[in-house]
């Protein structure tokens, strides 16, 4: 049943209730239900794959009711799992969908899906249709991007070459040996650079994709933001932007909340395949350079 809460324990019924309550779901419009939970996940949820397990002693002691009561950090199958129990609670048929988010280009017409793209997300069934509401922060595939292994690159090449062998040996005449032949040779001229220690370094400065062309979205102006702490502040590459904001000792946590504000629009030029509306970028250029000199007058003082 679509529409059922029954399965849930006690401590999770007893959050969904809450935030239901909280938002005003029930007998509300469902583009208003979608809209509220939206801005709620945005304003008050961060994405994280660093989990804590729930506090033993606390009434939210399942990983749901700890997710929506106290921790508001997780992955997206917590805020998958999160949206369809509220969409319930509201009255609106929901399912929990699962599946891969296709992003990384390859070539003009081929794309790499990678395990780390699997995603999850919460399918609504309003005016006769289903709909996809995916309230996962858009930084979660930039988070996974940065924690992805440095022999991602090795296993790529292997795996197109063993590809290329097997076309090859089934009369592909387009696919000839020597090119697999070839590769074999750089491929283990590549391994013996590692084994030797002359490690291969990721470039953080212009990154390009695998058509050799700027990523999208490294125009944004929030790339001054982040070189400017930087220098006092460094990220390690497997941090994500939220968790790095989040420990940054400012003095006035309106900065942090306003900078916050500014990485989901930054987030969202970034990854999201639509792109930010002109309004939208519009903003992130504008309050970009505000945050940076309202941040350097709170240095000056």
């Amino acid at each position: 049943d679509d529409r059922t809460l029954d399965g849930l324990v006690p401590a999770d019924a007893r959050a969904v209730a809450y935030v239901a309550q909280e938002l005003r779901l029930k007998g509300a419009d469902p583009q208003a239900v979608i809209a509220r939970l939206r801005l709620h996940f945005y304003n008050n949820f961060a994405y994280t794959t660093r989990l804590t397990p729930p506090a033993q002693e606390s009434a939210n002691d399942t990983p749901l009711a700890a997710f929506l009561m106290d921790q508001k950090r997780g992955h997206c199958e917590y805020f998958a799992t999160a949206t369809v129990m509220l969409l319930r609670a509201a009255g609106i048929p929901a399912r929990y969908a699962v599946g891969y988010s296709v992003q990384e280009k390859r070539t003009a017409t081929e794309y790499v899906v990678r395990e780390r793209h699997a995603h999850s997300w919460a399918l609504a069934w309003v005016k006769n249709q289903w709909i996809e509401i995916d309230n996962t922060p858009a930084g979660w595939f930039e988070a996974e991007w940065v924690s992805a292994s440095s022999w991602e690159f090795y296993r790529d090449w292997f795996s197109n070459a063993w590809l290329a062998f097997y076309r090859w040996r089934q009369g592909d005449s387009q696919v000839r040996l020597f090119v697999f032949v070839g590769g074999v040779i750089i491929l283990g001229f590549m391994a013996w650079r590692q084994v030797a220690g002359q490690r291969w370094r990721r470039s953080r400065g212009r990154r390009l994709g695998a058509d050799g062309l700027p990523l999208p979205g490294r125009d944004s102006e929030f790339f001054a933001i982040e070189q400017r702490l930087s220098k006092r502040h460094p990220r390690p590459p497997a941090e994500s932007i939220h968790d790095w904001i989040a420990r940054l000792p400012f003095a006035d946590r309106t900065l942090r909340d306003w900078l916050l504000a500014l990485t989901e629009l930054h987030y969202g030029h970034r990854f999201d395949p639509a792109g930010l509306s002109p309004s939208q970028r519009e903003r992130l250029r504008v309050e970009t350079a505000r945050w940076l000199a309202s941040y350097l007058q709170s240095e000056s003082r």
